[in-house]
């Protein structure tokens, strides 16, 4: 070898100075080991797994995946308790971990496992080993799973095998036991210990002679001979009576050997004792009262018949009557016990032939003989022989029919509990009504003196399903004994439709055979569960709805055609009562109408006192709704298909009335909350379109038009006035009484008049008024600039330049009293800043240049405070000079609880379209996020309001010092740069998302600590992105230029920024933030 190696040759083959073969020798038989033990793996119909010492699966498992049907990262870890049956899962998994917890040398358990072959859970037993090392720690865990479904199956059939046969043991009218070889009772049931007169108890480990003294030596003597010789059959004797109130009694016993089948093992002696008392006392009496029935033969009130074998010679009259025949059949021979007895009677006739023929009589027994039109006769016949060859005989026949039926009548009046709370109906096989229970009349409307004989059970059937039960259910129900299914009846007094879960079976004369007597049918009243089902699917269907309906015409749409099915209403009318609008705007579906709010309905009463007002003679009610802090926004009118149910009159109407109310109160809840939606999303489109038409204007009449027509009705608003300072101290006020007219322009105006509109424009203060009282009270002896034109309240609202003076005044008017709610404040708090930034820019219009960098001032923080903890730079930097605009942005904005919203984007492209798209996202996203739409929403949401016109990225992150934390999302944006205090910088990982003007799903969110002292950076792409270098190494740069001046100002940190990074042709928007306590 090369380098002189010394090799050397032993008998295993050359070894190495290294020592490698003889480490290959020792891992061979692990190797084999190893092997072994994956072809048993591979060969078991087990499930084997193996798990670390903490029982986690750490690798793939085939057989359990095979089993099962999970993939590896469904079951990895402890992922595989997924696959348990849920009632199963909890203990299994206690049981795993109590065994990790005990360092347990085995585990064991049972229960039922996913079999994804079957598609179904099937039993299983797992057992599993721990694998130890030198030490005694527990290095693995490796178990088996074997599938016991069979077993568990036949255990439980076993089970219920056995308990047919103790129930058949203890409920047989016949006595059974058992003695073992010593002839010791080992088993006794119930009817031999009535038979004995001793209990079960005294019977055990005892002889027949020590429980029976009286005749218990002849028992013995009988099974000794049965152990001795096999089975005796139909041994008959007669007990004593044992006192004076006990009667002899005639008893059958049969004793039989028993035997283990496999070993021939004789362990003990079975027998079986059937009480024919009664049975022997009848024949004695027909013997004794032979006499008596010939005579009652002549005087034809017993059906007495005779012959010779098969042929009937002589018969009767109540005989003949009973079957239908002739005195001239019987002398043409017509009749014979064969064709007389219907199918079904041979094995019974055959033995009382045999016992004819052998004893000269044949006892008493029941069977069936044909009638001459076909139909079956019920009879009891006793027959004695009057010459044995060939057989002559003597029978008499007694009929059963009226028996039969008391019978039929006695077990359907058991069944059918009187008192039952369930609809019960009887009727005869041909349908004719003849019973209907207490509780079922007064379900179907029945009164107590309404006569059944005119109705049929198809009457109770609502209309709809009569066909399906004369066709299907009842025809069903007499092929089959049995048929359930949900179906409706009708009340006979109102027409009122009941679902039911309805059951229809048949009742038998009680013979064994499959004759029907009757035809009965349960219902169960389950109203109230389908009316449930249908108003949750209805709700589900409502709300589903109006969740995709955006508009306030779509939510109308949806209430009227939806809600009445759902709250079970005749009509649903919805009133939607803009803000501080004077009328409402109605509609039931058939069209919109409009409704003074000072009308005297109920409608309008409802939004005017903000409560519940109900229609007469309870007919309905009508429902505000509104806001989340409680202000009215609308009412809904529910008219009742049939007039409410009086509580006080029934118990059950209360119950009614309140679930009718809690699910009428919820469908007033998704109202409110979609016409919040619909008004929220009218006033951001209103928002999106004011942005877009003011990022256009070229001049500041241009400004004031598009002000004063567009910013009402983002707030639903009236009488828009601006003022802005003219010359000297004179104010130019434009004001549009009537929408859609021409502003009208005063110069009349000084700049210190008391009106609200210019003590704004001088004082920069937002001056809000609720009513014309407030206005009273707050400007004594100055005339109300809004009276005469029905103005309620109003605000005013300073318009500042970029050093926070005031340049002009807006204000707005609404009819009714309106309270400005957090979400109207921050729609105001947009509308100030898209003006301010309007009028500013419109202002510096003629120098196009300076345009970008004003613009960029103009992007200040939206916030008017920033938290004291928090420390900010913001600096923009346009790429282009001349005439051309920048698409890059930054916005601050305060949210509650001292936490900072922060926003960088990027709009696609330059000039003019790119800076409109610009405003037009800014501002849209500010609004999204001052109305308090999670992260996650924003972007979705900016897809909905906008489209999908435009392309961009964007990063939103709101930062809260309370929590220590920032929340970042991010669509397509660069990621934003973290520097931990002590630590390098490093990007804020974020998951993927699509651009701006892509994103149609929520966006992932993160959230990463922000401690003291802690360093956060964002920025666009103009940043980092060069076209002569790889997008990471302008990454890398970045963090490489915030190492050196991470402890410095931010200010200074975001001019080093900006200063080492500028060389780009493209825009740069930089925020910087640190954490300072």
């Amino acid at each position: 070898m090369s380098g002189g190696a010394d090799v050397t040759d032993s008998p295993s083959g050359p070894s190495r100075p290294d020592g490698s073969h003889s480490r290959d020798a020792r891992a061979a038989p692990h190797h084999a080991a190893d092997r072994r033990f994956r072809t048993l793996v591979e060969a078991s119909t087990a499930v084997i797994w193996t798990a670390d010492a903490v029982g986690l699966i750490i690798e793939p498992q085939p057989s359990w995946e095979a089993y099962t049907g999970q993939c590896w990262t469904q079951y990895r870890g402890s992922g595989w308790g997924s696959a348990l049956h849920p009632d199963d899962r909890p203990r299994i998994e206690v049981a795993w971990r109590e065994a990790l917890a005990s360092q347990a040398p085995l585990f064991e358990a049972e229960g039922r496992l996913w079999h994804a072959p079957d598609g179904a859970y099937r039993h299983f037993a797992v057992r599993a080993a721990s694998l130890r090392d030198a030490d005694g720690a527990i290095t693995e865990w490796i178990g088996t799973i074997y599938d016991i479904e069979d077993r568990v199956v036949a255990e439980a059939a076993a089970r219920r095998t056995m308990a047919i046969s103790v129930s058949l043991l203890d409920t047989a009218p016949v006595g059974f036991g058992m003695v073992d070889t010593d002839l010791r009772y080992v088993q006794v049931n119930p009817a031999l210990a009535r038979m004995h007169r001793v209990p079960v108890a005294g019977h055990l480990g005892r002889r027949p002679r020590d429980v029976i003294p009286t005749y218990g030596a002849r028992i013995e003597e009988l099974m000794r001979q049965a152990l001795a010789r096999g089975p005796i059959l139909g041994v008959e004797f007669t007990t004593p009576a044992s006192g004076p109130d006990q009667a002899r009694r005639n008893l059958v016993a049969s004793y039989f050997p028993i035997r283990i089948a496999d070993t021939d093992e004789l362990v003990g002696l079975g027998f079986a004792i059937v009480d024919v008392t009664e049975r022997t006392r009848l024949l004695e009496a027909l013997n004794e009262e032979r006499t008596r029935y010939e005579r009652l033969a002549a005087t034809d009130v017993l059906a007495v018949y005779g012959g010779e074998e098969d042929r009937v010679t002589e018969a009767n009259e109540a005989f003949l009557t009973m079957l239908g025949h002739t005195a001239a059949d019987v002398a043409a021979g017509r009749l014979n016990w064969r064709t007389l007895t219907p199918p079904g009677w041979e094995e019974a006739d055959a033995r009382a032939l045999a016992e004819l023929r052998a004893t000269g009589r044949a006892r008493a027994y029941d069977k069936e003989y044909r009638h001459a039109d076909g139909h079956a006769v019920p009879v009891q016949i006793g027959v004695v022989a009057l010459r044995g060859q060939p057989l002559r005989w003597l029978a008499y026949a007694l009929d059963l029919s009226a028996e039969r039926a008391a019978q039929a009548e006695l077990r359907l009046f058991q069944a059918l509990v009187e008192r039952s709370g369930d609809f019960i109906a009887v009727a005869a096989p041909d349908g004719r009504a003849v019973y209907v229970n207490p509780a079922g009349r007064e379900f179907v409307g029945l009164t107590d003196g309404v006569c059944l004989d005119d109705l049929r059970l198809l009457d109770f059937a609502a209309p709809q399903v009569r066909e399906v039960w004369r066709r299907e259910l009842i025809p069903a129900a007499l092929r089959e004994g049995h048929h359930r299914t949900e179906s409706r009846l009708v009340r006979l007094d109102t027409g009122e439709q009941l679902d039911v879960d309805h059951q229809t079976f048949t009742v038998t004369a009680g013979d064994g055979r499959d004759t029907a007597a009757f035809v009965a049918t349960v219902g169960r009243d389950i109203s109230d569960r389908q009316r449930a089902l249908r108003q949750a699917e209805g709700l589900a269907r409502l709300a589903g709805a109006l969740s995709s309906a955006q508009e306030g015409r779509a939510v109308v749409e949806v209430v009227t055609s939806l809600a009445p099915a759902v709250v079970g209403a005749q009509l649903v009318r919805l009133a939607v009562a803009p803000p501080g609008a004077t009328t409402l705007e109605v509609s039931d579906g058939a069209g919109p109408q409009r409704l003074p709010v000072t009308a005297d309905v109920p409608l309008a009463r409802a939004v005017r006192d903000n409560a519940e007002v109900p229609l007469p003679a309870g007919a309905g009610t009508c429902l505000p709704l509104r806001y989340g802090d409680g202000g009215v926004l609308g009412a809904l009118e529910v008219r009742w298909e049939r007039p409410a149910v009086d509580p006080a009159q029934n118990g059950h109407g209360h119950r009614e009335d309140e679930a009718r109310r809690s699910l009428l109160y919820a469908v007033a809840g998704l109202c409110s909350q979609a016409l919040q939606r619909a008004e929220l999303s009218g006033s951001t489109q209103a928002m999106a379109e004011l942005a877009a038409r003011l990022s256009v204007t070229r001049s500041t009449a241009e400004a004031i038009e598009v002000i004063l027509t567009a910013a009402p009705r983002a707030l639903f608003a009236a009488l828009p006035e601006l003022a802005m300072r003219d010359e000297g101290r004179r104010v130019r006020l434009w004001c549009q009484a009537v929408p859609g007219t021409t502003a009208v322009t005063s110069t009349e105006l000084a700049v210190d008049d008391p009106r609200p509109t210019v003590a704004a424009l001088r004082t920069g203060e937002r001056i809000v008024l609720r009513d014309r009282a407030e206005f009273a009270a707050r400007f004594p002896g100055q005339a109300d600039p809004v009276d005469g034109h029905g103005i309620v309240t109003t605000v005013a609202l300073p318009l500042l330049d970029a050093q926070r003076q005031p340049i002009a005044a807006l204000a707005f008017g609404w009819r009714r009293e309106h309270p400005l709610r957090d979400g109207d404040l921050a729609l105001l708090n947009t509308i100030a800043d898209l003006c301010e930034q309007t009028l500013e820019r419109v202002r510096l219009a003629a120098a196009e240049h300076n345009l970008v960098t004003r613009l960029a001032g103009r992007l200040r923080t939206s916030a008017t405070r920033i938290p004291a903890s928090l420390e900010i730079a913001t600096r923009y930097q346009p790429a282009m000079s001349g005439l051309h605009l920048g698409g890059d942005w930054y916005d601050l904005i305060a949210l509650d609880g001292d936490r900072l919203a922060v926003v960088v984007g990027d709009v696609v492209g330059h000039q003019v379209e790119a800076a409109a798209d610009m405003a037009q996202l800014r501002t849209v996203v500010n609004t999204l996020i001052r109305t308090g739409v999670p992260l996650a929403e924003v972007f979705p949401r900016l897809t909905e309001l906008l489209g999908v016109g435009f392309l961009g990225t964007c990063l939103a992150m709101v930062v809260d010092p309370a929590a220590g934390e920032v929340t970042v999302a991010r669509v397509g944006h660069p990621h934003p740069v973290l520097v931990p205090a002590g630590e390098p910088p490093r990007s804020v990982a974020t998951a993927s998302a699509l651009p701006l003007g892509l994103v149609r799903e929520p966006v992932p969110v993160t959230t990463v600590p922000f401690g003291p002292g802690d360093l956060m950076v964002a920025y666009t792409d103009g940043l980092v992105e060069r076209r002569d270098q790889p997008y990471d190494a302008g990454v890398t740069a970045l963090h490489e230029v915030i190492v050196p001046v991470r402890d410095q100002p931010v200010g200074a940190i975001a001019d080093a920024i900006l200063g080492k990074l500028s060389a780009s042709d493209d825009d740069q928007a930089l925020v910087v933030i640190r954490r300072v306590g």
